[in-house]
């Protein structure tokens, strides 16, 4: 089992760990605008990521199972499940995050 973030879809617990590199490089225009806090959402970009992620850790787990447990209450949240456990903050389509004032010594 792959650490990641633990979610609940319809029930179920799983643990939703960081995207693999061929989901990264398969989706690297829409993980660059989530970085940049320009993505606008979409759902089917959306759930093949969560799809692809958990598969990592569910492999029997089909496209049509997790259509029957994601839905619009819970997408979001399976979403940013994924995302934190890939590395990424949480922020609203575009928002930008100031960068670090650091000037990389003490």
């Amino acid at each position: 089992m792959i650490n990641g973030k633990t979610i609940t879809l319809s029930g179920r617990e799983f643990v939703a760990p960081p995207v693999n590199w061929a989901t990264f490089k398969q989706f690297k225009t829409e993980f660059a605008e989530i970085q940049k806090g320009t993505w606008v959402p979409d759902f089917d970009v959306m759930g093949t990521i969560i799809l692809q992620a958990l598969q990592r850790n569910y492999p029997e787990l089909t496209e049509a199972e997790l259509g029957t447990l994601l839905d619009i209450g819970n997408m979001g949240q399976a979403f940013s499940a994924v995302m934190n456990a890939s590395g990424f903050e949480d922020r609203t389509p575009g928002e930008v995050h100031a960068a670090s004032s650091s000037t990389g010594t003490n």
